[in-house]
């Protein structure tokens, strides 16, 4: 069985931003719904139901932002596994060359326990790694930038849209919650590299989160959070 997947999508009106780039939420629910189908078409999980997979971290790098209209492959693998551990690649081509790529770490968590589970080796074995493509090496041990108490702060409502089927509020929603800000504050809203941690889910009962930005030598620090809690946080780069 092969390592790769390879999904084809056109870039559609509703993903677009105003000027007709897709925007950072809408292009990680691409990768996103990649990784989910090539994981399906690997594994049939019975008595799993308890069981899912939760982002940990996550690395983009882009050449350019696509636009409406064009078609866009995103390819995907699994790089290696260790613990609770799966670290997944994604490659973004568009008419046959690379516009983009990103590294994400994924954790196996058991729901009724509510806390992160082993790999079982039934999975390991079922999904063949390509280990020697992986674009951010380092994701795990990178130290990234962090915000002080002087970043600027933007509050943000959720919606009903942000929320997935794990009942807290889904991962891209959180890219839309940093290009919005990053909008409201009047900052390039396309960085070249993003790196985020995510810390703590958002459950039902929140109303609003709140983006703090803040631009260094190093880049911009970001972090995202909710009723004094810090749900990510993180940096970009866009030179």
């Amino acid at each position: 069985m092969d390592s790769e997947y390879l999904q084809e999508h056109q870039i559609g009106y509703f993903q677009v931003d105003r000027e007709q780039r897709i925007r950072l939420g809408s292009l990680f629910q691409l990768l996103q719904e990649a990784a989910v189908q090539h994981y399906n078409l690997l594994i049939q999980e019975k008595g799993e139901e308890e069981k899912s997979w939760f982002l940990g971290r996550l690395a983009m790098r882009f050449k350019r932002y696509p636009k409406f209209g064009e078609t866009i492959q995103v390819e995907t693998w699994i790089s290696s596994f260790s613990g609770f551990k799966a670290f997944r690649e994604f490659r973004i081509l568009c008419d046959g060359k690379e516009i983009g790529e990103a590294s994400a770490v994924w954790l196996y968590v058991d729901l009724g326990k509510k806390r992160v589970a082993k790999v079982p080796e039934e999975i390991v074995e079922s999904i063949p790694v390509r280990n020697h493509d992986c674009f951010f090496s380092d994701l795990v041990r990178m130290i990234l930038l962090r915000t002080t108490e002087g970043a600027a702060r933007t509050s943000i409502s959720l919606r009903y849209a942000d929320y997935d089927p794990h009942q807290h509020v889904n991962s891209a929603a959180y890219l839309d919650f940093l290009q919005t800000g990053l909008s409201v504050q009047k900052k390039n809203t396309r960085p070249r590299e993003l790196v985020i941690h995510f810390t703590k889910e958002i459950g039902l009962s929140e109303e609003a989160v709140e983006v703090a930005l803040e631009e260094g030598e190093q880049g911009l620090a970001f972090r995202i959070g909710f009723a004094e809690e810090m749900a990510s946080y993180g940096q970009l780069r866009f030179d």
